[in-house]
């Protein structure tokens, strides 16, 4: 499963559980460290960290909302995030996301802080809908950062992530196909 779906998925679950969709940072977070027992305190606060970074939550304040319709997505009975899912996180164990790795290029460069960087970074997903390594590199070249230590990756990124949409809405109309048989 990727980042993205898996991050989704996550979303999207502790908001069916909580009936709502504007939780509390505080509610977010308690929800997926005690209620579910995915994660432990700081790993959920990193959770959440990743999924605004990733465009699945919205903060409103000392809030959180999902950017998607949390009611519509489908999800295994089971779900439960994979071990390696905060590894891309800040502080997460082995390799970061190039998405991260440019926001921290971006927050060295600017004094930013990393929350400030990624507000920069979903002010832009709000006028263009690309992905979020392509508008974290928009906000680094409006900076002057040298982009070409995240280029090739964010390119591969970007590209995996079109394919499995691809093959995921491949997926969809071969089902939709075999129903109206």
């Amino acid at each position: 499963m990727l980042i993205d779906e898996e991050l989704k998925s996550g979303v999207a679950l502790i908001f069916r559980r909580k009936a709502k969709d504007l939780l509390t940072e505080k509610e977010f977070v308690f929800s997926a460290s005690m209620d579910l027992r995915w994660f432990n305190y700081t790993d959920a606060m990193k959770f959440l960290e990743m999924a605004v970074a990733h465009n699945m939550l919205k903060r409103e304040g000392k809030a959180v909302m999902p950017t998607f319709d949390h009611r519509k997505l489908e999800l295994p009975a089971t779900f439960r995030p994979s071990a390696d899912l905060l590894k891309g996180a800040p502080g997460g164990g082995a390799k970061e996301t190039v998405f991260m790795r440019i926001v921290d290029a971006i927050s060295k460069s600017s004094k930013q802080d990393r929350s400030s960087v990624i507000s920069r970074i979903n002010k832009k997903r709000e006028l263009l809908r690309v992905d979020a390594e392509v508008l974290a590199l928009l906000v680094a070249r409006e900076d002057g950062l040298d982009l070409s230590p995240f280029i090739e990756e964010a390119e591969k990124v970007v590209r995996e992530r079109v394919a499995q949409k691809v093959e995921n809405g491949k997926d969809e109309r071969d089902a939709k196909g075999e129903e109206e048989e």
